[in-house]
């Protein structure tokens, strides 16, 4: 207990850091947020390419330099072939569509059996609570 105590003060006179979690349970404002005159925070808005010649021919916002041109797409042929076989799609694939035996079959495995064991102790947790006795 002496430990834990000693732990909290060397926490406490910590004042720089910039993930240190406040008495109200707020995290400190990232250094990327800009924060306006008013008090308010702003979001830096990005314009969006509206040519259809230019989006079709062109990797826009491709281009890390704040001058130069953007990267002129090359044609189809010139790419590697795994290129074309990368997964687009933004929902996991399901645990049937894994080949059984690889890393990603196993930790999506782990995960689905973990959310159902917490599932089923939650479960539990809310029967023995209407129990009377």
């Amino acid at each position: 207990m002496a430990m834990a105590t000693t732990l909290c003060r060397c926490l406490r006179q910590i004042t720089n850091c910039p993930l240190r979690c406040l008495q109200t349970g707020h995290m400190a404002r990232a250094s990327y947020v800009k924060k306006a005159a008013t008090g308010k925070a702003t979001k830096v808005t990005i314009e969006v390419e509206k040519d259809t010649h230019k989006l079709a021919n062109y990797l826009c916002g491709g281009n890390i330099y704040k001058t130069g041109e953007e990267i002129k797409l090359k044609p189809k042929e010139e790419y590697p072939e795994w290129l074309w076989e990368l997964r687009t799609e933004r929902k996991a694939p399901d645990l049937d569509e894994l080949e059984y035996g690889s890393y990603e079959y196993w930790a999506k495995a782990k995960k689905l059996s973990l959310r159902e064991k917490n599932a089923q102790q939650k479960l539990n947790a809310k029967r023995k609570e209407k129990r009377i006795y």
